[in-house]
């Protein structure tokens, strides 16, 4: 998945708005991307901005499945609907961007891919703010429930918990921290929930590994905080892998390897 396609599902990420399956490939792209987590909270920001901005009237039943219908469109859908008609001969006068502007919007788009993703994702929050000016009551409570769900690991934590062959394992830190892994191996996949792992430098960062038979496979990098931290394994889990943690440089190991002894080790077999 590129850069464009995370931001297009984080966009229906934040109102609540992926299927099952988009959302396993989303929460496994960001664990395997953590550098793109600024659009999963501008996205996030951006919902709950839009959520308080009414006051509170609890819409018709109606009006929820119309903007949840208007929000689940794609990007392509969602951006046509709100842009204006142009005829061939019109014009731009009077302060308007000139007829070169759309050039120039593309080179700063390819120059700034922050901003060409922020353009993308405009259209999903444009449309459901227009739905709220224009039926003129307050869906703001309900909309605050359906765009601030759990966090995509805690979901994902979730969605392992639930499958039928769920299991876990805790191994303990040698600093009297926790790590449980939870996997599914139907599902193939993995979330990692620790509890005591010190924070880093800015220069370090936590790397998760599949580790199967004596050949280590990454699976994205993390980073704690104060409290308890859940990270999601990138990848596809096969049954009988360990799951490991090693301190790697930022970024993650340049040699796709290893580079420190691991800290614990989880089996999953």
């Amino acid at each position: 998945m590129n850069q464009q396609e995370f931001a297009e599902l984080s966009a229906a990420y934040a109102v609540d708005a992926l299927e099952t399956e988009d959302e396993l490939r989303f929460v496994e792209s960001l664990a395997a991307h953590p550098e793109w987590r600024w659009i999963v909270d501008e996205d996030r920001a951006t919902a709950t901005d839009l959520a308080v901005s009414v006051d509170p009237v609890e819409p018709p039943a109606s009006v929820k499945s119309v903007l949840f219908a208007a929000i689940t469109g794609s990007a392509e859908q969602r951006i046509s609907s709100t842009a204006p008609d142009s005829g061939p001969g019109d014009t731009v006068t009077d302060g308007a961007r000139s007829e070169s502007a759309p050039a120039d919007d593309a080179q700063d788009d390819a120059v700034d891919p922050k901003r060409a993703a922020r353009k993308r994702r405009a259209g999903a929050f444009a449309l459901a703010a227009s739905l709220i000016v224009v039926v003129g009551i307050g869906v703001g409570p309900w909309v605050a429930d359906t765009i601030s769900p759990p966090s995509a690991e805690q979901q994902a934590l979730e969605r392992v918990e639930g499958a039928p062959d769920a299991q876990s394992a805790t191994a303990e830190l040698s600093d009297g921290g926790t790590a449980t892994a939870h996997w599914s191996a139907d599902l193939g996949s993995a979330v990692l929930e620790v509890d005591g792992l010190p924070e880093l430098s800015d220069a370090e960062t936590y790397e998760l590994w599949y580790v199967r038979g004596e050949t280590p496979v990454s699976a994205g990098t993390f980073t704690t905080g104060d409290d308890s931290t859940v990270a999601v394994l990138g990848g596809d889990m096969a049954e009988g892998d360990l799951i490991a943690v090693t301190v790697e440089p930022a970024g993650g190991s340049p040699t796709g390897a290893p580079t420190t002894d691991p800290l614990f080790a989880i089996a999953t077999a």
